[in-house]
């Protein structure tokens, strides 16, 4: 489901399916020690490595989420600025070059802001 709504990313991981992969593993693991003689020291600290990775993949934001709101404060931005333009086109018919003016510059303000928000993305 994931996947068809996401059509630009060429693979979808569920975290889900990678810890049930990594249990049944782990638990494959343990009961093939428990029959060998094996010293079972050496494999504990690769366990605790690998599921302190688990934990830090798991805590990292995806980069859409952290966009997000970057991305809704410009399509308001955007819409800001559309409606400034009417507003100052509408002016300039009417002759009332006070109102375009204020209008030119509520569209400049605007416009730094949204570089400002560009950089903050990239």
């Amino acid at each position: 489901q994931e996947l068809k709504q996401n059509k630009n990313r060429t693979q979808v991981y569920s975290f889900t399916d990678m810890l049930s992969s990594a249990s049944a593993t782990i638990e494959r693991m343990e009961e093939n020690l428990r029959v060998t003689q094996f010293d079972t020291a050496c494999i504990a600290p690769v366990l605790s490595m690998a599921f302190k990775q688990v934990e830090k993949v798991m805590n990292v934001t995806s980069t859409q989420s952290a966009f997000d709101e970057i991305n809704e404060t410009s399509k308001a931005l955007l819409q800001r600025l559309e409606v400034a333009s009417e507003v100052q086109n509408a002016a300039l018919s009417d002759g009332e070059m006070h109102v375009a003016e204020e209008q030119m510059f509520t569209k400049i303000s605007v416009v730094e802001q949204l570089v400002d928000l560009i950089k903050t993305k990239f």
